[in-house]
């Protein structure tokens, strides 16, 4: 579980990240990974375990903040020393067994817990890379029995053209 330690004032530089009209000036990223066992909405899901309000995580929801894939994915450095590893024996063997794509994942950092998961999602779903990419949320959907993983952007990027737009032309081009 990740459990952040957000402060009230963490919280309000959330709230202000997806505010209309927008900052003038653009937050720094700040983005939180976590895996999940836990089934129910989107938004419960992201209270529990990163212990951001609930209905701020349904407006980074909204805003297109959160992202979701069933199987959690292979962490980047885990993936470039598994594919360093094949290359080294791609003209000779490819990995011969599940147990030796464990141990190159393990000396890459990948931890046990976060194997197991995703050996689990990958036996529930497959292989197929689809359920591997995480995609963004556009409401507040079900987790699916077994969970997955989420990509958090607390602190979303907008277009650029946004900090440009004084605040009363942001009160026209509001629809309401």
């Amino acid at each position: 579980m990740v459990q952040l330690n957000l402060k009230a004032t963490d919280i309000e530089i959330i709230h202000k990240a997806v505010q209309t009209p927008p900052l003038p000036y653009q937050l720094g990223a700040k983005v939180v990974h976590f895996n999940t066992e836990i089934e129910g909405l989107s938004s419960d899901v992201i209270f529990i375990e990163s212990n951001v309000p609930k209905d701020l995580a349904q407006r980074l929801i909204e805003f297109g903040g959160v992202y979701f894939c069933p199987v959690p994915p292979l962490p980047r450095e885990v993936k470039l020393a598994i594919s360093k590893g094949l290359k080294s024996v791609r003209g000779k063997a490819k990995v011969s067994s599940l147990n030796e794509l464990y141990d190159q994942a393990i000396s890459a950092g990948m931890s046990d817990q976060h194997w197991h998961q995703r050996q689990v999602a990958l036996e529930r779903w497959g292989n197929d890379s689809s359920h591997q990419t995480p995609r963004r949320l556009t409401d507040d959907a079900l987790v699916p029995p077994g969970g997955g993983y989420f990509r958090i952007h607390l602190h979303p990027k907008r277009f650029p053209v946004a900090y440009d737009i004084s605040s009363n032309e942001w009160r026209r081009r509001l629809i309401h």
